[in-house]
């Protein structure tokens, strides 16, 4: 285990790719995605009854009778009553600055001859109204007034008896007593908070995609190129212990860096996750736990990518760029950044020639979301994602693998003219 240690060593001096890549982009992807998770919790959080918006309505009784009088106590049930001036002037102002969204006037003897219309069965008199220009609320009420005319108008002639301040009290009385203003309570849909969450849990996973690779291919990529230089590779052919003894304990501490920081990102992004999902009440821990072991999937295709660029012995540098380029085009071409719905053809099928866009659809299918937001929850398209994505891991660690057994069988090709100290220290 002396090469795995050497190893750990060598990640350790070089912790400062960890600390950028990991840590500082892991975090502000974090922090990218947490609003989406906050969001989940606003209909929770919302008022529990139906607010109804109140339209603001001048009645204007210049007849000075029950009739006006009764109108006014049934607009008020769900109407905001506004005082105006009874002159012109003032009305026209009123509507011109949208201060009512409906004006109601009754003229002078408006009781009387509607309660005569009513008796004889002939066509009831008309009140004036002016409905704003602004607002659909002043119509709505418009049909309010009518039909508390109606309303009256039957009352006496039904019960001919009935004089007009007898049939007003049983309108307003037949009107309190039905349900109609009554508190409507919204009923808070479990499913919907369901889907909201997955929606920003499965968005957080995503976003994971560009730091945790980055991070991985720096970090391995240096870690195997610093195997592979010139000075240590000798040192190391020369000793007793077999090339696949060598390379099984460089692999097992890359993965003990990939697991350091899949451990990371997922404890951050469940417990960014638990205070809206308390004692897994929204999210379960089944659904959970599928998008994180696609997460750990992932982790060994960038461990895999990483050793296969470490192979080809590249500088640092290098291995900075590629990482960075490769990070940012699995992001943008995955659906991670983007919906796949608003992203051009071209990208979507570069997108599917990566791991990145097969590791964005089994986080999907996992939770019902994004591409399979129409199918729901898929464990075999989980699976077929998974699949395919740890086929892209198979192959870069099998070309990384081929390239290590070429240099070994073809020693010829690293002879060095010049000896340089080695960066095991």
């Amino acid at each position: 285990m002396n090469t795995c240690k050497a190893a750990m060593r060598i990640m350790w001096r070089h912790k400062l790719y960890l600390l950028i890549y990991m840590v500082g982009l892991g975090s502000l992807m974090l922090v990218m995605g947490s609003s989406a998770i906050t969001s989940a919790s606003t209909p929770v959080d919302a008022s529990t009854s139906f607010e109804q918006t109140r339209p603001r309505i001048a009645v204007i009784d210049t007849d000075g009778g029950k009739l006006g009088e009764g109108l006014r106590q049934r607009l008020a049930t769900s109407s905001k009553i506004v005082t105006l001036s009874e002159d012109k002037q003032s009305l026209q102002d009123a509507v011109a600055r949208n201060d009512v969204d409906l004006i109601v006037v009754i003229p002078h003897g408006y009781s009387q001859r509607f309660e005569q219309s009513a008796t004889t069965g002939d066509q009831p008199p008309s009140v004036e109204s002016t409905v704003s220009y602004t607002s659909g609320l002043g119509s709505l009420a418009k049909i309010d007034v009518d039909g508390y005319f109606t309303q009256v108008r039957n009352v006496l002639h039904a019960q001919q008896h009935q004089d007009l301040d007898n049939a007003v009290d049983i309108t307003l009385e037949h009107t309190s007593s039905t349900e109609d203003n009554a508190d409507i309570q919204v009923v808070k849909s479990n499913t919907q908070s369901s889907r909201l969450l997955a929606n920003g849990f499965g968005l957080v996973m995503k976003l994971s995609i560009y730091p945790l690779f980055t991070a991985l291919t720096v970090c391995v990529s240096l870690l195997i190129g610093i195997f592979n230089t010139v000075e240590t590779k000798r040192r190391i052919t020369a000793s007793p212990v077999k090339s696949y003894a060598l390379d099984s304990q460089q692999l097992l501490a890359s993965l003990i860096i990939g697991l350091v920081c899949w451990l990371f990102y997922t404890f951050a992004t469940v417990a960014l996750t638990m205070p809206h999902n308390p004692g897994f009440s929204v999210l379960s821990i089944s659904e959970m736990s599928l998008p994180i072991i696609t997460l750990l999937v992932f982790t060994f295709v960038a461990i895999a990518f990483g050793y296969m660029l470490g192979q080809f012995s590249i500088s640092s540098s290098a291995a900075n760029g590629v990482s960075v380029v490769m990070g940012m085009v699995l992001m943008f071409t995955s659906g991670a950044a983007f919906d796949p719905s608003v992203m051009p053809k071209v990208m979507i099928m570069v997108g599917k020639l990566t791991p990145g866009w097969w590791f964005s659809a089994s986080i999907d299918h996992a939770l019902g979301i994004s591409t399979a937001s129409s199918s729901g929850y898929d464990i075999y398209g989980w699976l077929q994602s998974l699949g395919v994505m740890a086929t892209f891991g198979l192959a870069f660690l099998c070309i990384g693998l081929a390239i290590g057994r070429f240099k070994v069988s073809h020693p010829v090709n690293q002879t060095q003219k010049t000896t340089r100290l080695t960066e095991l220290g």
